[in-house]
């Protein structure tokens, strides 16, 4: 399926990835099993359609899209989901039912003003007047972030801003199955208030998903200490919050029942009942937390999981991330040309497929490996809950560090280190904050106040620590491959010295695919002159002969939106720049600093 949504949108996949998928699909061609080769087929012709439909699917004649003017109109919409809520605004998915009393149908993104906003549910019908319906528009930067595209996958297709003069009108409450979600989303987030901003940002990302108060940055810091996981709902979070009431029912059941009722406990029921609850909290906490692929991904695998106990089943992990592939294809077949979905997704793999192939042997001496592990790993024998979870962050890193760096062209180096033990905090402090936010206690949430402070303090010293990451230009997908391709050689391949040599061949040219861009960009004698859109006009980029940059007005004017973050730098890394020579300022304005 995959396969078949990336050939689906060639124009986004280079030619080396849509090689790779031809390479699998004739891989299980040449295994002359034919019913597999069917399956392969079907799903191939399945991801095709699906985000062939979805790209060309025509707008209804009275969608939203259709009524952009720069004219101020009235609009009447329901609130369909609450998307972020940010120190200035809050933003909402709308669903367009009005304009001008015309109807008009579509979906379009609200930034409401935090005056408004701070009783607004899903199912609420609101009147505007006086406001505006904007095209979602992108820089005009070449190779830059298309923000229309980013919209249009979402199925929204325009943006409504307000004025000083815009009256905002409650017509009647409908019928919304996310507003009980979103009614304890509030509780939670309003027992998760603490003095301090930053521990309040923190907690509330982790605990709810909610990221709207992390401050560029927090990030930043976040990202280059290479614990920026934490602060989105994962498989981490996920996989908290299922063990916890799992092996919480469980063990109240055992304790009530088991005297009264012997052969019920002892044939297993109390485990499935428990299964059960788990599965409930799980979906529960997913739709609470908002259609995040990496929660979604998460409690489908372990609600599957999950279903098998309740069922008496073996657990399959490949199975699970299958149907969890499947499904959020199913529903978003866009999803995986982005970098959520691909980090989620390549880091429980490679976790599970590590620890299968390299973990286990370190373990079990019998076994034979395609690369023995370093001496140090078999020390770990003797601390297995310490070893676990390093085991897991080197892996993790290892699975997921050349997607984290194509897209965000940073690689924090103490990563693996900072997991190991902010890991095992989090694990204790996602359950505790959720549960004593239902049960107010101020005791309870003054550890949770320190558990939070504590993940920050150390996240920062990491981050500010010297070489604590490695920035890095753009690399190509290529690189990409050419790594995982060795990975798997290296974990699936018996070993030999024809097949050893194969490996190796693989990591020489991953090696060059890697220094050969910087290289050639740091001998390159010209000079090049680029003018960029930042929004309130543009800056200027010079490229230097031979390495350095240097940028000439870089803006600056929005509240929310760093455009030297995710504008210019971009472009810079682009250029294999990773590092500015000069900054020059013409003048103090807002839009020129």
């Amino acid at each position: 399926m995959a396969v078949g949504i990336l050939f689906g949108r060639a124009h986004d996949v280079s030619a080396v990835i849509l090689a790779t998928g031809c390479g699998v699909c004739f891989l299980a061609f040449i295994k002359k099993d034919f019913a597999q080769f069917i399956l392969c087929l079907l799903f191939f012709l399945l991801g095709f359609s699906l985000i062939w439909i979805h790209d060309n699917k025509a707008l209804p004649p009275n969608d939203v899209y259709h009524f952009v003017s720069k004219k101020r109109v009235d609009v009447t919409f329901k609130i369909a989901a609450t998307e972020s809520e940010r120190a200035y605004n809050t933003r909402y998915l709308v669903e367009i039912k009005s304009v001008n009393g015309k109807s008009v149908t579509g979906y379009a993104r609200w930034y409401a003003p935090q005056k408004v906003s701070s009783t607004l549910l899903p199912g609420d019908v609101l009147h505007l007047t006086n406001v505006k319906i904007k095209k979602p528009s992108s820089y005009r930067n070449i190779g830059g972030f298309d923000y229309d595209q980013y919209l249009k996958n979402r199925g929204i297709t325009a943006i409504i801003t307000t004025a000083k003069k815009t009256v905002v009108t409650h017509v009647e409450t409908t019928f919304s199955w996310r507003r009980p979600f979103e009614k304890v989303k509030n509780s939670i987030k309003q027992a998760l208030y603490f003095d301090d901003k930053m521990v309040t940002a923190i907690a509330r990302a982790m605990l709810i998903g909610d990221q709207g108060f992390i401050s560029p940055e927090a990030r930043t810091a976040f990202s280059r200490a290479g614990s920026a996981h934490l602060l989105a709902v994962s498989g981490l979070h996920v996989g908290f919050i299922s063990a916890t009431v799992y092996f919480a029912v469980k063990a109240f059941m055992f304790l009530v029942f088991y005297n009264a009722k012997y052969e019920w406990t002892s044939a297993g029921h109390p485990s499935r009942i428990a299964a059960i609850f788990a599965i409930i909290c799980v979906l529960a906490f997913a739709v609470m937390t908002g259609p995040r692929v990496s929660s979604a991904r998460a409690a489908i695998m372990v609600a599957t999981y999950l279903a098998a106990i309740f069922l008496g089943r073996g657990r399959d992990f490949y199975g699970a991330f299958a149907v969890a592939g499947i499904i959020i294809l199913i529903g978003s077949p866009w999803s995986i040309f982005e970098a959520g979905f691909q980090l989620s997704f390549s880091a429980v793999f490679f976790i599970v497929v590590f620890m299968e192939r390299w973990w286990k042997p370190v373990f079990e001496s019998n076994q034979q490996m395609f690369f023995k592990p370093p001496p140090g790993a078999r020390v770990l024998r003797n601390l297995p809950y310490f070893g676990s979870f390093a085991a897991v962050s080197v892996f993790a890193t290892m699975g997921s560090a050349p997607i984290a760096a194509y897209h965000f062209n940073v690689i924090p180096l103490y990563g693996v280190f900072l997991n190991t033990f902010l890991v095992p905090v989090a694990s204790l402090a996602v359950p505790w904050g959720l549960f004593w936010a239902f049960v107010p206690s101020a005791w309870a949430m003054q550890v949770t106040q320190t558990v939070m402070r504590f993940i920050w303090d150390m996240t920062k010293l990491t981050a500010d620590a010297p070489f604590s990451h490695y920035q890095v230009g753009d690399i190509s997908a290529s690189s990409v491959v050419l790594y995982y391709l060795f990975i798997l050689l290296s974990l699936f391949m018996k070993p030999s010295i024809i097949k050893k040599r194969l490996a190796v061949s693989v990591a020489i040219v991953f090696i060059a695919t890697v220094s050969i861009p910087p290289l050639s960009s740091a001998f390159n004698s010209r000079l090049k002159i680029m003018f960029v859109d930042v929004g309130q006009g543009d800056c200027t980029v010079v490229i230097w002969p031979k390495g350095g940059a240097m940028v000439i007005d870089a803006g600056g004017r929005y509240r929310t939106f760093d455009p030297g973050r995710s504008v210019i730098a971009p472009l810079l890394w682009s250029e294999q720049r990773t590092k500015l020579t000069a900054l020059v300022v013409t003048h103090s304005d807002r839009d020129h600093m």
